[in-house]
């Protein structure tokens, strides 16, 4: 599929939420709002940028290097929770994004947005800010749904809807993708190209200052030289008639070999019979 940006938010409600309420200073009505709403920048986007989303907001003020302070009236930032509302809430991560066929690698760790989303930290040193951003992270995931290609009848799909809660905040929680090319041919000659996976698990501590990396969860995959091709065909006529023959035949078979052991065991007894 073509490439898109993967999207991070709470839940697509509460960005609805956000799109409506906005959507009100400005007028907007009906199923009009999210087409035309285009939220300000606060003068740190670029000429006709649209933010229209708090993050939106923070983002440009981390391109401009400005700090975006807790206090700022930001219209897009009203729905936001903070502080104790947020206990227990996580990040919805959604979208496509296009793989190198070399082999490669995808993940979700900490990174550079952290220090100016809204929050102040003081610390002595680096080796602080680092054991504080590993205290604070929790890996625990759930795995909604995940393609490498379009889906074809049959497919097995092995982590949708795996969930792994780890109590580790010091874990890389590791997946190891082989990739399998595969065409899926159709009766009516329709060609899907896509591809299927394997999967294998891997949960790895890692100290803070190791420099071995930092706590998340990666997705490694590599694509494998085997390709696999499955097809749809239909069996003929002359296929069915021979198979209800052969069905036939060994009914007859059978009623045969019993009516020979019923004779044989009746013939026995008159044998035997006394006179």
């Amino acid at each position: 599929p073509p490439s898109h940006p993967a999207r991070k938010g709470q839940t697509d409600e509460l960005y609805d939420d956000e799109i409506d309420d906005f959507a009100k200073t400005l007028n907007l009505d009906g199923d009009d709002q999210e087409m035309n709403f285009c939220g300000s920048c606060y003068g740190a986007g670029d000429a006709g940028e649209c933010c229209n989303t708090c993050d939106d907001v923070k983002r440009a003020y981390q391109r401009k290097g400005w700090i975006f302070e807790p206090n700022l009236d930001v219209q897009q930032c009203h729905n936001e929770l903070k502080g104790d509302d947020l206990a227990g809430e996580g990040c919805n991560v959604h979208g496509f994004v296009s793989l190198s066929p070399g082999g490669g690698n995808l993940h979700i760790t900490p990174g550079h947005e952290l220090e100016n989303f809204g929050k102040t930290f003081h610390f002595q040193d680096l080796q602080d800010l680092i054991k504080q951003t590993f205290e604070t992270f929790d890996v625990s995931h759930t795995v909604e749904k995940l393609r490498f290609g379009r889906g074809y009848p049959g497919d097995i799909h092995q982590l949708d809807g795996a969930k792994r809660n780890v109590t580790d905040s010091y874990g890389m929680y590791q997946y190891y993708f082989q990739i399998v090319p595969t065409e899926y041919r159709f009766l009516n000659g329709t060609v899907i190209k896509t591809n299927q996976y394997s999967v294998i698990e891997h949960m790895r501590h890692v100290q803070p200052g190791s420099k071995r990396g930092l706590p998340g969860v990666y997705f490694f995959y590599e694509v494998s030289p085997l390709h696999v091709q499955i097809e749809e065909y239909r069996h003929g006529w002359i296929r069915f008639f021979t198979s209800v023959a052969a069905v036939v035949g060994g009914v007859f078979s059978a009623m045969r070999m019993m009516d020979a052991y019923i004779f044989s065991k009746s013939g026995s007894r008159r044998t035997l019979s006394p006179f």
